[in-house]
Parts: structure tokens; C-alpha cells; sequence
């Protein structure tokens, strides 16, 4: 009896250390395939990570290059603007009168309306708001500046209100510029019937309207009509209003070439009303 239950604590003792050992194996399996699960996860978290740092590190990338191309795109119409400005000046400038007047480089500052390519805004401080300017541009004619609300309004070659004063051809037959039907064309009107004007002539300014010196061209005849005992001239002007940029402005003074010349400045309004008054009287 005694010895069947020793045999019996014999046994569970040997079952015991037996179930220990084998849970030690069985342990030992789990925390390895545990542990692997854990570093796959662990892995798997800093790829995640990486990745989703790496992603905002190029949309921030990405932005900033946004924000240098946009920079760039500025700069460079900024470039485009300077450019075209410079080109403008300087071909104004190799085209500048060389007489000795008071004149002034003055730049467009935009159309009064757009689709009105004879009326533009000029960037030009009036010392006189009652007088008004001649424009040059290539040396050519091109119309004058008036006062509006305190502002320099340029009046273009077939404007309105563009006139002044000028001589057709060789024999210096007087006129007045004005506007005409034709963007592309204006008229001389009050030309004297009994003086010879021709198709081809040259048409320049007379001084005589204290706007413009004397000898500006500002255009050539196309033909002639009569009306009432006087000529009107249609000619076709060399400036070019289409492509308004930079005008000179005649502030003061006479051209080298007619100093010598004893001329009376009458104001442009003065010359018409003349003109008006001896086409009343039939003379």
C-alpha cells in the first residue's frame, strides 16, 4: 500500500515537471511567434509612418516650388513690362527732335475708352491749364493735349476736337487739321481755293497756332475737294495712334530752323474764327 502510493507521488511529480518543461517549449514557441508579430507590426507602423511623413514633406515641396514657379511668372512679366518699356523709351529717344524747344517725354498712361483709340490719358503735369500741347511721337505730328478736370487729355490725329494749325505743299497753303469720317484719314480744311494744293503734297504744321512749332509733318495728301470757295484736303497722317506709347510735348518754344522767322502765335481758336468769318463774307 505504501508503496503503490509512492509509485502514485512519484508519477505526478514526473507528470508535473514534465507539463512544466512542456509549457516552457509551448512559452517559449508563443512568445517567439509573438514577438514577430510585434516587430511586423512595429515595422509595419514606422513604413507607415515614413511614408506618410515623407508624403506631407513633398506636398509642403511641391508647394513651396508652387509658390517660387508663381513668383517667377511674376518677376518675369515684371521683366516682359520693363522690357518693352525700356524699347519704348529708347526708340522714342533716338526719334527726338533735335531742335532746341522745351519738350517733354511723356508716357500713355491708357485709352479714355475703350474702342476710342483717338482720346488717351497722358501722364504730363500741365503748367498752364488753359494752353494746349502738341504731340510728337517719331517725329511726326500726332495731336495735341488738352485740360480735362485737371487731367492731360490727349487728343490723337482724327479726334473730335483734334486742330491745329498747318501748310499744305511748296506754296505753304494755310489750313486746319480736323477730324474726318475715316479713322485712318483726316482733313485740312479752309485752304484757300486760289492757292495750288495737289494730291501728294506734304502737309506740316504752321506754327501759327501756338501749339506746334513750324515744319512738323504730319502727313501727305490723298485728294482734294471743293466746298464754298475754299479746298478740304483729305491726307493720310504719318504718326502712327494705334500704337500710342510715348509722346514728346511741345511745351515751349520755336525750332532752330524758324527762329529767324518774325511769327505771331494766334491761338488756334483765334485762326478759325478768321477763317469762318471770311467764308461768311464770301471773301
Amino acid at each position: 500500500m505504501v508503496k503503490s502510493s509512492i509509485v502514485t507521488v512519484i508519477i505526478l511529480i514526473a507528470v508535473f515537471i514534465g507539463s512544466l518543461r512542456l509549457s516552457e517549449d509551448i512559452q517559449s514557441s508563443f512568445l517567439f511567434i509573438t514577438d514577430s508579430i510585434k516587430k511586423a507590426y512595429i515595422h509595419s507602423i514606422d513604413f507607415i509612418s515614413d511614408s506618410i511623413d515623407s508624403h506631407f514633406d513633398q506636398k509642403s515641396r511641391i508647394e513651396e516650388l508652387k509658390q517660387k514657379l508663381l513668383r517667377y511668372e511674376n518677376l518675369d512679366i515684371k521683366y516682359q513690362n520693363s522690357k518693352s518699356e525700356l524699347e519704348s523709351l529708347l526708340y522714342a529717344a533716338k526719334n527726338q527732335t533735335q531742335n532746341e524747344i522745351d519738350i517733354q517725354l511723356s508716357r500713355v498712361i491708357s485709352y479714355v475708352q475703350l474702342g476710342d483709340f483717338h482720346r488717351v490719358w497722358v501722364d504730363f503735369k500741365r503748367e498752364n491749364s488753359d494752353k494746349i500741347y502738341g504731340l510728337i511721337q517719331d517725329g511726326y505730328a500726332a495731336g495735341v493735349v488738352v485740360n480735362s478736370n485737371g487731367r492731360s487729355l490727349g487728343l490723337l490725329n482724327g479726334a473730335e476736337k483734334c486742330s491745329y494749325s498747318v501748310y499744305v505743299g511748296d506754296d505753304r497753303a494755310p489750313g486746319i487739321v480736323r477730324s474726318n469720317s475715316s479713322d485712318e484719314e483726316v482733313l485740312v480744311d479752309f485752304i484757300p481755293s486760289w492757292m495750288s494744293v495737289n494730291p501728294g503734297d506734304i502737309v506740316k504744321t504752321s506754327g501759327l497756332d501756338d501749339i506746334f512749332f513750324e515744319g512738323i509733318e504730319v502727313g501727305v495728301v490723298k485728294e482734294i475737294k471743293k466746298s464754298q470757295g475754299y479746298k478740304i484736303a483729305t491726307i493720310t497722317p504719318y504718326a502712327d495712334i494705334l500704337h500710342p506709347k510715348y509722346f514728346w510735348v511741345i511745351k515751349e518754344g520755336i525750332a532752330k530752323d524758324s527762329s529767324d522767322l518774325n511769327i505771331t502765335s494766334i491761338p488756334l481758336d483765334s485762326v478759325g474764327e478768321n477763317i469762318k468769318k471770311r467764308r461768311e463774307d464770301g471773301l
